[in-house]
């Protein structure tokens, strides 16, 4: 009778062991699973974003975007008595000249009262970094972007839109009385250098800039005295 109670017990503990083991697979196979997939999806991810940034650049390589922003081809004339001109060297200045296609400008919209002044010769952007110099920029960067605003008399300021002074006052794109670019910090809006207008040539659309990042050193004109 003792004999067929313990082996009834033995009986009983190796099935348990037995359902243990299995249990134990089980979860273990489970686990597994679930590292598998996890794996698999942040593969199928990474593989998805190479792959659509390929797709992105064929995309527009292929079919590239219409021109959706309208804007001028113009001369700003300064209330110096010099039109602004970009040079093929990269310098910008003022001349009184008003035959040159190098005072030609694309004033193009990329943002709200903010434009982009890029000529229309060379396809380079003006650009004021930060310590206030006016200078030549073959990209569009943040740099690159002015704000436009009417002032009294309808002459129109152009101010950067990425630097300032600390106490909020502008820095305004402007010429001397020698037409040479000034630091954008030394212009004051109500001098007749910040004063320009805009002559208009022509309407017509552009497509978007690309955004680029602004250069570690950004080249400049010799600002006025």
């Amino acid at each position: 009778m003792g004999e067929r109670a313990h082996h009834r017990a033995q009986v009983c503990s190796g099935t348990n062991l037995r359902k243990c083991q299995d249990l134990g697979d089980s979860i273990l196979l489970i686990l597994g699973s679930f590292i598998l997939l996890n794996v698999g999806i942040n593969v199928v991810i990474l593989l998805w974003k190479h792959l659509k940034s390929s797709l992105r650049i064929l995309f527009h390589r292929f079919f590239p975007k219409e021109p959706q922003l309208k804007g001028i081809v113009t001369k700003l004339f300064c209330r110096q008595g010099f039109y602004l001109q970009a040079n093929p060297d990269g310098s910008i200045q003022g001349t009184p000249e008003d035959t040159s296609s190098f005072t030609h400008f694309n004033l193009i919209p990329v943002g709200l009262r903010v434009v982009t002044i890029q000529s229309a010769k060379l396809g380079h952007y003006m650009a004021m970094n930060a310590e206030g110099l006016l200078y030549s920029s073959p990209h569009f960067t943040a740099e690159c972007r002015f704000k436009e605003c009417v002032f009294e008399n309808y002459y129109v300021l152009y101010a950067s839109a990425l630097y300032r002074q600390r106490s909020g006052r502008a820095w305004y794109l402007g010429l001397d009385k020698e037409g040479r670019v000034m630091k954008g910090n030394r212009v004051k809006k109500t001098k007749a250098a910040a004063h320009f207008v805009p002559k208009l040539l022509e309407v017509a659309m552009y497509r978007e800039p690309s955004l680029h990042s602004v250069p570690e050193t950004s080249p400049s004109s010799p600002p006025a005295l």
